[in-house]
């Protein structure tokens, strides 16, 4: 009796799908690399109880023609922090104080300066954000006729985020928050922005 002898499959992996393997690590790899505590697990989360007003500043931007993502992540942020036990001066409004005091978004990693502009709207608190890393790789594998190959594309955020009391001048939280997605920049800072919510606010 003739035995069938079992022929294994072999199974063929895409080529965009390890082009986009390679790029997702090369961004991971990439500088600077600077891992936030906020990732670690079972790190305690800031004590905010003696917050009540907390101001969201518009964030810096460090980076060259960031300057709307930078906007749209303060924004996002404080509709996400308006969820916590602390009432939230949103960007736009702290930004019109900004005018008056001739304060840019830059100029606010002067403790002295934030703690100003927290006197000016009237909290406890100034939350400041610098985005200090942007970096988007799109379709990076392309076939000999250089067509290619459906990768898609992969952004990465990198934030510092920082929380003053104003009236001790004391920093409650300060960390640098990465995001890594198979999307463009602005999921990348939502994916952040979230990120920071989680770590300040118990339950999200």
């Amino acid at each position: 009796m003739r035995h069938k002898r079992m022929r294994h499959r072999r199974w063929k992996v895409p080529r965009w799908c390890v082009g986009a393997l390679v790029t997702m690590l090369s961004l991971l790899l990439a500088e600077p690399w600077l891992p936030g505590t906020g990732q670690a697990a079972g790190t305690p989360r800031p004590d905010l109880s003696q917050v009540r007003v907390l101001a969201i500043a518009p964030f810096a931007d460090e980076v060259a023609l960031s300057k709307f993502l930078a906007d749209w992540g303060a924004a996002r942020l404080s509709e996400l922090l308006m969820r916590g036990p602390f009432q939230v001066v949103g960007p736009s409004r702290v930004a019109e104080a900004m005018k008056r005091l001739g304060l840019t978004p830059a100029s606010l990693i002067s403790p002295t300066r934030t703690v100003e502009l927290g006197k000016e709207v009237g909290a406890d608190a100034v939350l400041t954000g610098r985005i200090t890393w942007v970096l988007r790789e799109s379709d990076r594998e392309r076939d000999p006729q250089g067509r290619p190959l459906g990768g898609g594309i992969i952004s990465r955020v990198d934030v510092d985020v920082r929380i003053l009391q104003v009236g001790t001048r004391l920093t409650l939280f300060q960390e640098d928050f990465i995001c890594v997605v198979p999307s463009t920049e602005q999921v990348a800072m939502d994916c952040a922005m979230r990120d920071v919510a989680r770590r300040l606010l118990p339950g999200l």
